[in-house]
């Protein structure tokens, strides 16, 4: 049940991160 959840976690995490980059890349480059 806790793996599952950290996984979920781990998944939005991931997702949310990757929404904020694509949403302001002149902010915020992906590449350095």
């Amino acid at each position: 049940m806790l793996s599952q959840l950290r996984t979920l976690w781990t998944v939005f995490k991931h997702t949310f991160m990757r929404n904020e980059t694509v949403q302001y890349p002149e902010e915020m480059p992906y590449q350095a």
